[in-house]
């Protein structure tokens, strides 16, 4: 087993790509990209987006005349449910950046962008499929990052390490920390000390499907904030952000009730006004759409930057770190604020 690391050890593995019966079947393979004896959980309240002609044609060829007969029962129909959990998930072999790997846990840099799992189990391009392309298995998932958050994410290789894992999220026994770019500079209460924290239960929007708020019949939720530099000419604060609880959207919420809205956020930020009371279109663009002249907001300037926590098995002091991406260091050349990673920083 390799020891536990203070320090990110980066590491780029790059191989060669490769590569609906009926509506019912469509809908079966939604929800849970992979089983839960892979580790995976169920995202409540999804809802499957129609195939297109192309992934109807690939989701036919996994199915053969004797795979129906062996799922149709004895009125006649078909367990779609349980034919879907025939087909294997599929493995990508796309760029996957490997931040730290032992015998149990794999820590990889997850891009801005990019899906955390599959809607159907026939598709790839997620970040999940470049996982089982570079383990060739399927991993058992942790936890997730928003599509446009980038940054440190760990997925189990034993079945033992989940409950251990899940466990150390669920007690906040993991220190997660984030950066984030801010629009507005930080009040004078909050420039106090440096810091500030905002204790603001989130709830679902009353409204919006796929939209949080913050509300009093929410769920308790509190984020630390730390101030690491200020651009005055842009109007704009680097921050540190330390969240205690692990709401939806949760610092995206808290920064924009702090008055200081994520840099490119088109659900809480200023790039919200581009964008029509849709989430559909939300879904489809998603931190696309920039204001004119300011490319360099988007895509969504937060990222989970380093998990810290007690290994289960050694409980030596653990710490993976994901470097900022490049969007993100372009971004805080354009506004010239000064902030170099170092061994001090990390």
């Amino acid at each position: 087993r390799a020891p536990p690391l203070s320090l990110p050890l980066p590491s780029f593995r790059r191989h060669d790509a490769s590569h609906c019966h009926t509506n019912s079947f469509c809908c079966a393979m939604t929800g849970k990209p992979a089983e839960l004896k892979d580790g995976s959980q169920t995202r409540k309240g999804a809802s499957p987006k129609p195939l297109s002609e192309e992934e109807k044609k690939l989701a036919e060829s996994f199915i053969s005349p004797q795979l129906l007969r062996r799922f149709t029962q004895s009125d006649g129909t078909v367990d779609f449910k349980a034919l879907s959990k025939t087909i294997p998930l599929q493995a990508d072999y796309g760029p996957l950046q490997v931040l730290y790997e032992d015998e149990e846990l794999i820590f990889v840099s997850k891009p801005p962008g990019m899906q955390m799992n599959p809607p159907h189990r026939f598709l790839s391009g997620t970040l999940l499929n470049r996982v089982i392309g570079h383990l060739g298995k399927n991993p058992f998932v942790i936890h997730r990052l928003d599509m446009w958050t980038s940054g440190v994410v760990v997925y189990a290789k034993d079945k033992k390490m989940v409950p251990l894992m899940h466990e150390l999220f669920r007690e906040r026994n993991i220190v997660k920390e984030y950066f984030c770019l801010v629009d507005g500079l930080p009040s004078e209460a909050q420039r106090a000390d440096d810091s500030f924290t905002v204790d603001a239960a989130i709830d679902f929007h009353p409204d919006r499907k796929l939209l949080r708020c913050v509300s009093v019949d929410g769920k308790p939720s509190q984020t630390r904030f730390e101030i690491l530099g200020t651009s005055r000419s842009q109007h704009m604060t680097l921050l540190r952000a330390l969240p205690k609880t692990g709401r939806t959207h949760q610092i995206r919420i808290h920064a924009m009730h702090a008055g200081l809205p994520i840099v490119g956020d088109n659900v809480y930020g200023r790039e919200a006004q581009l964008y029509p009371e849709s989430d559909e279109e939300l879904k489809e663009s998603s931190s696309l759409k920039h204001f004119a002249d300011e490319k360099f907001r988007v895509p969504l300037k937060l990222h989970a930057r380093s998990l810290q926590f007690k290994h289960p098995f050694s409980q030596q002091d653990f710490k993976v770190v994901a470097p900022l991406p490049e969007h993100f260091r372009d971004a805080l050349e354009v506004i010239d604020m000064q902030y170099v990673e170092n061994e001090q920083n990390l």
